[in-house]
């Protein structure tokens, strides 16, 4: 894939999540923005990339409900979330802008 074209999809994912932020894990908003955001990775670099598994490895709630969690911790725990991937995304965007080659194919 080309840099600008890999810089342009990942300033898109990383916009959307101003977007999401508003929203909740399970809202359709989040699950389209996380889907499209892992797919945008696999185009990237691949299916077995550390960067996809990276972000994969992001919880965005509690692996568990009980009563004791309130709905502001879950909402606490999915705007961490999105604060670490926005941070990995941004991260991998700076790389690809630094080291990729201007014409790579």
């Amino acid at each position: 894939m080309e840099k600008q074209k890999a810089l342009n999809i990942l300033s898109r994912v990383i916009e959307g999540i101003a977007i999401v932020r508003c929203s909740q894990v399970n809202a359709m908003e989040f699950v389209e923005w996380h889907t499209n955001t892992k797919e945008a990775l696999r185009m990237i670099f691949g299916e077995g990339s550390s960067e996809l598994s990276e972000l994969s490895s992001i919880r965005f709630a509690p692996d568990f409900e009980t009563d004791e969690i309130s709905g502001s911790d879950c909402q606490r725990w999915f705007i961490r979330g999105l604060e670490s991937a926005e941070t990995i995304l941004s991260s991998i965007k700076d790389e690809i802008d630094k080291y990729w080659p201007d014409n790579l194919v």
